[in-house]
C-alpha cells in the first residue's frame, strides 16, 4: 500500500492583511479628525471666552457629541454664523429650552434665580426683560462679559440646529 502525501500548504503571506488594516486605520483617523473631532487654535479676536478658552490656545470642536447627547448649561459650543471668520462663534450655553432667561443690574437670572457659573466675568453689559427659551433653542452667552459687551458677537437663543459642536480645550 502506497502512502499518498497530500500537496504541501501554501503559506499564505500576513502582509497583505495587516496593509489593508493599517490603510482602514489611517482612514479612520483622518475621518475622525477633519469630520468630527476637529482640533483648532483658538483665534486672537476670541478674548470673549476667557479664562476658559484664551486666544492661542489648541483646542477641539467634537462634531459628534450632541449626536449622542444633548446639549448642557455651562457646556462651551461652536454656533454656526454666517459671515463670521471660521463660519462659526465659540459661547456658553446659558438656558436650556423652556427656561426663562432675564439680566438686570448685572445679573443673569434662569427661572428667577440669580445663574451660578464660575466661568462669568465680568457685569452682563444688559438688561433683558424675563423670556422664555424657545423649544429646540439654546440660550448663548460669552465668558468675560466686560469685553463682550464691545464686540459684535451674537447672544441669546439659538436654535439647536445651528450648534456645531462642544468645544473644549485639547487634552481635556
Amino acid at each position: 500500500m502506497s502512502h499518498i502525501q497530500p500537496p504541501p500548504r501554501r503559506r499564505r503571506g500576513c502582509l497583505r492583511p495587516i496593509l489593508i488594516l493599517l490603510l482602514l486605520a489611517a482612514a479612520g483617523l483622518v475621518l475622525w479628525r477633519t469630520v468630527l473631532v476637529q482640533p483648532f487654535t483658538v483665534p486672537a479676536d476670541v478674548t470673549y471666552m476667557s479664562p476658559a478658552l484664551e486666544p492661542g490656545v489648541r483646542a477641539v470642536l467634537d462634531r459628534l457629541a450632541y449626536r449622542i447627547t444633548a446639549p448642557r448649561r455651562g457646556d462651551i459650543v461652536a454656533v454656526a454664523v454666517s459671515g463670521a471668520p471660521r463660519g462659526f462663534h465659540i459661547l456658553r450655553i446659558i438656558a436650556l429650552p423652556g427656561e426663562t432667561v432675564a439680566a438686570a443690574q448685572g445679573k443673569l437670572l434662569i427661572d428667577g434665580a440669580t445663574a451660578a457659573g464660575s466661568y462669568a466675568q465680568g457685569l452682563l453689559p444688559l438688561t433683558l426683560e424675563p423670556r422664555r427659551v424657545p423649544q429646540a433653542h439654546y440660550f448663548v452667552l460669552a465668558d468675560d462679559r466686560d469685553v463682550y459687551a464691545a464686540r459684535d458677537v451674537p447672544w441669546g437663543p439659538v436654535a439647536r440646529r445651528d450648534i456645531i459642536g462642544r468645544v473644549s480645550p485639547a487634552g481635556t
